[in-house]
């Protein structure tokens, strides 16, 4: 596998992608391998609650706001910035409206038609203020 650039631990930065749009999880999911990231995908908010809840580390979370499952891809954000405070969050979506909702506390957004200029820059950021 590969490792990030400027990595700060011996083991690889996880991202988990939450997007129900199997399309775009996968092109997500290559431009984060592309630059170094390991990469874990899921479709909808129970799943990704689940791999959160788990024992392997994840250090980023990518999630689109309109995801099917128990909660929204805003509530699964909130709950990770609430709970795993150290994950990275980022917000995504292909429009903004009131059925987002307000930005979690500690989270970042970006749209997607700016994915391949402002996601890794934004997450290799992030990342890097981390202590770990």
């Amino acid at each position: 596998m590969e490792t990030m650039r400027g990595e700060h631990t011996d083991r690889k930065v996880t991202v988990l992608v939450l997007e129900e749009e199997k399309h775009e999880r996968d092109y997500i999911g290559a431009l984060l391998r592309h630059h170094g990231f390991r990469v874990l995908r899921v479709e909808d908010s129970d799943a990704a609650l689940r791999l959160l809840e788990g024992e392997e580390p994840i250090d980023a979370l990518v999630a689109d706001a309109h995801v099917p499952g128990s909660i929204d891809g805003n509530a699964v954000v909130a709950t990770t910035r609430a709970r795993w405070p150290r994950i990275a969050a980022v917000m995504i979506s292909g429009h903004s409206d009131e059925t987002s909702g307000a930005l979690p506390d500690g989270a970042h957004f970006v749209a997607k038609p700016y994915l391949p200029d402002r996601l890794v820059p934004l997450l290799e950021r992030l990342l890097s203020r981390e202590t770990r």
